[in-house]
């Protein structure tokens, strides 16, 4: 009864073959960029989301009474955001090719190195807060608007389109 469990285990799991040299040298190589990788994108979502911050910062509409006025600073903010936005974009796009050279050596190439473990833990740590800093920080901003209203308010004007 025994041998039979266990041939039943074997048949439902069967053992992993060996890895070969050059598989954990693959897996090596790909861990190492896609740390660089992620760490790369890390710093250009910083540098976007600094350039997003200054971009709202320099929103002021205090003293402006015409439509040009108002329609210009409002234009030069919404390019700055768009700049913003193609940094963001930039390192969403490196994280996830990052993101998919760690996976794929950490379950293909079974990479189960120190420093892998530590870089995989930091980033897991930096990346899965992110939604919860992000949302905080968003809710955060809306009450200072709603706090300083009047600073963001213009003269009440029917904006037509010329």
């Amino acid at each position: 009864m025994r041998k039979d469990q266990r041939l039943l285990r074997l048949r439902q799991n069967p053992p992993r073959p060996q890895m070969t040299q050059q598989r954990r040298q693959n897996a090596r190589v790909l861990a190492y960029l896609g740390t660089l990788l992620v760490g790369a994108a890390l710093i250009f979502r910083f540098v976007g989301f600094y350039r997003a911050a200054r971009a709202l910062g320099s929103v002021n509409f205090t003293g402006m009474d015409d439509q040009r006025e108002v329609t210009q600073a409002l234009s030069a903010v919404t390019q700055r955001m768009a700049q913003a936005g193609d940094i963001l974009e930039l390192g969403n796009i490196v994280l996830l090719v990052g993101g998919a050279m760690l996976t794929h050596a950490w379950m293909n190439g079974r990479l189960r190195e120190r420093w892998f473990f530590g870089i995989t833990l930091a980033f897991a740590l930096l990346l899965v807060w992110q939604p919860y800093v992000g949302t905080f920080f968003g809710l955060l901003w809306f009450w200072l608007l709603a706090l300083n209203r009047r600073q963001f308010s213009v003269q009440p004007a029917i904006l037509v389109s010329e």
